[in-house]
């Protein structure tokens, strides 16, 4: 009996300890189990925000070079003005600033000229902040110089690109920042630098991250604020980390020692960092810009969402275990990987939806549209009916949008966005002309995003139309005026170049032309006996007769400073009187002039002419064959015309 119940009490201790054991196992296993579940959702979670965060960083890079177009332009402009006066640079800048948000643009030349535009009436700067004592009254862009600008300017006309400016200044209680940008000739021949405040970044969206109560922000490479969303600084969980981030990337302990690390080498990342007890995912990616920073701050108990559950579940299935060990683990497995691909697959559409609608809707001004392609209907706000004069349709892909109411030219391009949005499940955007009432055609900017329901197939259409006309005008007139001499009218010494050249490259290599080479006869003693006055208004003559005298079609240019070069295309039926004709006219088109109040005066001009292809095939070829007749006219007699092949001279008298 006694040794039945020992052996019973052995078999009970040992079923105690095996169930004992069992549990520990299990536990352990639960455990592990539940931090890899952990561990794996945070990292779900880093890689989501780290993609939007880099997403919406190139969104911001491509607003900033919008921005910066009218800069690209203006240096462009310069460089093609070889003679150009400081009166005409100062009036390129004017031009330029004149509808920008740029506190003040400026030119510094290698060759030591300086220019820049008056500051604001109501700018008040600091005497401290003026670069030399010498500089301390002048009352433009100067005045916000320093040292460190002079520097980064410097390096910049050296051939260093890309560099970021001198650290932002404080002026009347507003950030100003530095960007320089090198003009080119056929070498660096200076900087184009602009001054601009927040009121730069006034038309442009910082995407949020993927809850209302994160926020995003610019930072500049010391880690300062340069420009925030709206709800920055309303959450007091993100008021340590952002202190820190912004006093030169200070942030403690591992997290802060990569973001140091990534900042300095130019890297994208999210890192997970605790404040007060509480987690933060912080997500950070370069602009392109300055070596600005995208940083955006979430907290990690939404996109962790159901990370709080974890321990109660695990808990109860200890219970499930202890009954049905296998059959327990093998549906808490399964249950948890199809958890996860439920988290990946709602936390990507949540993006998507979240911070399109966001990005778009913060644009108040603008025309936002919704096209559902289940039931067909579209819906706009009442924008366009300010910016159009009418109201579209309201069934269809944006209201029969494409058919009715875009250029003819643009149906493609804009066909072709809807098509790029569906097939990369991107935002996309396009330009295209929407007439408007009066049957005017506008430029827009058309933005697409399209949300997908679970299926993968498109459920609908969301986006904005912006009203970019004002600024597209403005850019192609500033376009015109770097192939255009403001002097004369016609084109510039560089683009007649290269629109002869490839006129008889291209299109014009099979037919018959003439180029001529037209000089003004003692123009230097024009300027010396009469004044520049007077021979500006010969050079603008000039340039008004001989976009007279010759067809539209025919190139027109000013090559020198009194010297103009025209080709006349196709003359293969109009014969040598045809080109004499207009020779002539161009001889006797100064005598008997009046160019003061007072006085007449009789002037004259020679010009010489080389045929294609009998005096050459290439532009330099028929440059030389006319520069040599019109030698040998000006020696022979000037104030006439002659033609390079000696058979073919003639002479015209004034």
């Amino acid at each position: 009996m006694k040794s039945r119940r020992k052996n019973s009490e052995k078999s009970y201790y040992l079923k105690y300890i095996l169930a004992t054991l069992g549990l520990v196992l299990i536990l352990a296993v639960s455990i592990v189990h539940s931090n890899y579940t952990e561990k794996k959702m945070t990292d779900i979670s880093k890689a989501y925000l780290s993609k939007i965060t880099s997403q919406n960083a190139d969104i911001f890079s491509s607003q900033m070079r919008a921005n910066l177009q009218t800069v690209d332009v203006i240096a462009r402009i310069i460089s093609n003005r070889e003679y150009a006066t400081l009166d005409e640079i100062n009036d390129i800048l004017r031009t330029g600033a004149k509808n920008s948000s740029y506190v003040s643009m400026g030119v510094v030349l290698v060759e030591g000229t300086i220019a820049f535009t008056p500051l604001p009436s109501d700018y008040t700067v600091p005497s401290g902040l003026a670069y030399g004592s010498g500089e301390a009254e002048q009352p433009d862009g100067r005045r916000l110089l320093t040292g460190a600008d002079w520097k980064y300017i410097n390096k910049t006309m050296s051939g260093f690109s890309g560099l970021s400016g001198g650290q932002s200044r404080i002026v009347n209680g507003k950030k100003v920042h530095i960007y320089a940008q090198q003009i080119y000739r056929e070498h660096i021949i200076g900087t184009l630098v602009v001054f601009f405040n927040d009121d730069f970044f006034n038309n442009l969206i910082l995407p949020e991250t993927l809850d209302e109560k994160g926020c995003s922000y610019i930072a500049d490479q010391h880690g300062d604020v340069v420009f925030a969303s709206e709800n920055f600084g309303k959450n007091e969980l993100f008021d340590e980390a952002v202190s820190l981030l912004s006093a030169g990337w200070s942030l403690k302990g591992a997290a802060g020692d990569k973001i140091r690390r990534d900042v300095e080498s130019g890297k994208a990342d999210t890192v997970k960092y605790d404040s007060g007890g509480k987690g933060i995912f912080i997500s950070y990616a370069p602009i392109n810009f300055k070596d600005w920073y995208l940083v955006s701050l979430t907290e990690t108990g939404i996109a962790e969402a159901r990370s709080d559950s974890i321990s109660d579940e695990i808990l109860r299935s200890l219970i499930y275990i202890l009954v049905v060990v296998l059959t327990i683990a093998i549906y808490y497995t399964y249950v948890k990987n199809q958890n996860f691909k439920r988290l990946e697959r709602k936390m990507h559409v949540e993006a998507i939806q979240d911070e399109s609608y966001r990005m778009i809707m913060e644009q108040t001004d603008d025309i936002i549209f919704e096209y559902d392609t289940v039931d067909k209907t579209y819906f706009h706000t009442t924008n366009f009916r300010k910016n159009f004069g009418y109201e579209p349709t309201r069934t269809g892909f944006l209201g029969s949008l494409e058919s009715d109411y875009v250029h003819p030219e643009d149906v493609v391009r804009f066909a072709g966005l809807y098509e790029k949005m569906k097939k990369d499940r991107t935002l996309t955007e396009a330009e295209v002309r929407i007439i408007n009432s009066e049957g005017e055609y506008l430029w827009t900017r058309i933005y697409m995003l399209g949300v997908f329901d679970r299926d993968g197939n498109l459920a609908k259409v969301i986006g904005k139309i912006v009203n970019i006309d004002e600024k597209k005008k403005e850019i192609q007139y500033l376009k015109e005026m770097a192939v255009t001499d403001s002097a004369t009218g016609v084109y510039n010494k560089q683009t007649t170049e290269e629109m002869i050249k490839a006129y008889l490259n291209g299109e014009g290599k099979s037919g018959k032309h003439a180029l001529l080479m037209i000089d003004i006869d003692n123009f230097k003693e024009i300027n010396d006996d009469y004044g520049h006055r007077v021979g500006d208004s010969v050079l603008a003559s000039m340039g008004n007769e001989l976009n007279h005298i010759f067809r539209a079609a025919d190139i027109k240019g000013r090559v020198g400073g009194d010297e103009f070069m025209v080709l006349m295309k196709d003359i293969e039926g109009e014969g040598i009187d045809f080109i004499s004709d207009k020779a002539k006219s161009i001889c006797q088109m100064f005598k008997n002039s009046q160019f003061s109040e007072n006085n007449e005066f009789d002037f004259s001009a020679s010009i010489g002419i080389a045929i294609y292809d009998m005096d050459g095939s290439t532009y330099e070829e028929l440059y030389e064959s006319a520069d040599r007749a019109l030698y040998n006219c000006k020696n022979s007699r000037k104030g006439t015309y002659a033609f390079c092949r000696e058979s073919d001279v003639k002479f015209s008298s004034r």
